[in-house]
Protein backbone atom coordinates (compact mmCIF):
# COMPACT_ATOMS: atom_id res chain seq x y z
CA UNK A 1 0.00 0.00 0.00
CA UNK A 2 3.09 2.42 0.89
CA UNK A 3 4.44 1.97 -2.49
CA UNK A 4 1.68 0.92 -4.61
CA UNK A 5 2.47 -2.59 -5.24
CA UNK A 6 -0.19 -5.38 -6.32
CA UNK A 7 -0.50 -8.61 -4.27
CA UNK A 8 -0.17 -11.46 -6.71
CA UNK A 9 -2.15 -14.67 -6.28
CA UNK A 10 -0.03 -17.29 -5.67
CA UNK A 11 -1.70 -19.91 -7.99
CA UNK A 12 1.14 -22.35 -7.67
CA UNK A 13 1.14 -23.03 -4.32
CA UNK A 14 4.80 -21.67 -3.54
CA UNK A 15 4.28 -19.55 0.07
CA UNK A 16 2.56 -21.00 2.84
CA UNK A 17 -0.49 -18.79 4.29
CA UNK A 18 0.09 -16.22 6.88
CA UNK A 19 -1.55 -18.06 10.06
CA UNK A 20 -0.34 -15.76 13.09
CA UNK A 21 -0.87 -17.44 16.54
CA UNK A 22 -0.51 -17.07 20.01
CA UNK A 23 1.91 -18.33 22.40
CA UNK A 24 1.98 -18.56 25.63
CA UNK A 25 4.03 -20.40 28.66
CA UNK A 26 1.93 -23.35 30.05
CA UNK A 27 2.46 -22.07 33.33
CA UNK A 28 0.74 -18.71 32.51
CA UNK A 29 -1.89 -20.21 30.30
CA UNK A 30 -2.88 -22.75 33.47
CA UNK A 31 -3.01 -19.42 35.61
CA UNK A 32 -4.97 -17.05 33.50
CA UNK A 33 -7.99 -19.22 31.31
CA UNK A 34 -9.73 -16.06 30.42
CA UNK A 35 -7.01 -14.97 28.27
CA UNK A 36 -6.72 -18.51 26.32
CA UNK A 37 -10.70 -18.48 25.71
CA UNK A 38 -10.28 -14.86 24.49
CA UNK A 39 -7.37 -16.06 22.22
CA UNK A 40 -9.60 -19.11 21.28
CA UNK A 41 -11.95 -16.67 20.38
CA UNK A 42 -9.69 -14.67 17.76
CA UNK A 43 -9.64 -18.24 15.77
CA UNK A 44 -9.79 -17.87 12.32
CA UNK A 45 -11.25 -14.39 12.58
CA UNK A 46 -8.58 -12.29 11.37
CA UNK A 47 -8.46 -12.34 7.39
CA UNK A 48 -5.21 -12.00 5.46
CA UNK A 49 -6.74 -8.51 4.12
CA UNK A 50 -7.62 -7.39 7.63
CA UNK A 51 -3.74 -8.45 9.27
CA UNK A 52 -2.31 -6.37 6.09
CA UNK A 53 -4.49 -3.39 6.83
CA UNK A 54 -3.14 -3.73 10.56
CA UNK A 55 0.17 -4.46 9.96
CA UNK A 56 0.39 -0.97 7.52
CA UNK A 57 -1.25 0.84 10.33
CA UNK A 58 1.56 0.20 12.49
CA UNK A 59 4.93 -0.01 10.46
CA UNK A 60 3.27 2.74 7.78
CA UNK A 61 1.07 5.33 10.00
CA UNK A 62 2.72 5.22 13.16
CA UNK A 63 -0.42 4.11 14.68
CA UNK A 64 0.56 1.74 18.26
CA UNK A 65 -0.47 -1.87 18.03
CA UNK A 66 -2.58 -1.71 21.11
CA UNK A 67 -4.68 0.68 19.68
CA UNK A 68 -5.33 -0.68 16.37
CA UNK A 69 -5.59 -4.39 17.81
CA UNK A 70 -8.42 -2.28 20.32
CA UNK A 71 -10.06 -0.64 16.92
CA UNK A 72 -10.30 -3.96 15.29
CA UNK A 73 -12.14 -5.86 18.43
CA UNK A 74 -14.35 -2.57 18.58
CA UNK A 75 -15.58 -2.87 14.69
CA UNK A 76 -16.00 -6.60 15.10
CA UNK A 77 -18.24 -6.58 18.27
Amino acid sequence: KAYDLVALEDDSGLFPHYQGAPMLRVDYARDHPQVVAALNRLDGMITEEEMIQMNYQVSQEGQSAKDVAHQYLLDKG
